[in-house]
């Protein structure tokens, strides 16, 4: 939506801090909702390779 480069380097930035959070939850709640988490996850890849298959 946003054709900023700026804007794009931030968004790369924090998919990299959300990954590494989302690794920590997924560490600390070891079973549970690994399920909820990959489906959120492979939503999240499915949206980054959108925006960058737009630009």
């Amino acid at each position: 939506m946003v054709r900023l480069p700026v804007l794009l380097e931030g968004r790369t930035n924090l998919l990299k801090h959300f990954a590494l959070a989302t690794l920590a939850l997924i560490f600390k709640m070891r079973r549970r909702n690994r399920k909820i988490l990959s489906i959120v996850f492979i939503g999240l890849q499915r949206k980054t390779r959108t925006v960058s298959g737009q630009s």
